[in-house]
């Protein structure tokens, strides 16, 4: 299963992709909560630290239903003239449904924990490159700074 930076960042870079190209509300909190909504699903791992049980983590939350019910609260919403929130509903849905997808796609792959580190590292790479290309950060001033 993928950890934590790979949850964030492939929904932000997917849905940061889709506005700077397909959108008209462009917006840095749109990509972050699409990031947020990918890592939302392990919230259930602190039932797991709470009640000393790793048997909860994965259990209500990784499916299916909650991007479900997110998404037809958005378009509820959308039909209460709230669009506002109805987007927000849609892109936390979004970024809930690439958690389980993820999940679905790479744990059966069986990979060591090294090398969900390293896929987190390709990642955090990608977004690197993504956030330098899109002139929000400088890359030459980013590895500058890690220099020093």
């Amino acid at each position: 299963m993928p950890l934590a930076p790979t949850h964030f960042f492939v929904p932000y870079l997917l849905y940061d992709f889709f506005q700077q190209h397909f959108s008209k509300k462009k917006s840095f909190f749109f990509a972050l909560l699409a990031g947020l909504g990918g890592a939302g699903p392990d919230m259930d791992f602190v039932l797991a630290i709470i009640y000393n049980n790793l048997d909860y983590h994965r259990m209500v939350t990784h499916n299916y239903i909650f991007p479900a019910v997110i998404l037809i609260a958005g378009l509820i919403l959308y039909y209460l003239k709230n669009k506002n929130m109805a987007l927000c509903c849609t892109i936390a849905s979004f970024g809930w449904a690439s958690h389980i997808f993820l999940d679905e796609l790479i744990t059966p792959l069986n990979l060591t924990h090294f090398e969900y580190g390293y896929m987190d590292a390709v990642v955090l790479f990608t977004w690197i490159c993504w956030e330098s290309w899109k002139k929000r950060i400088e890359l030459k001033r980013f590895i500058s700074d890690l220099k020093n």
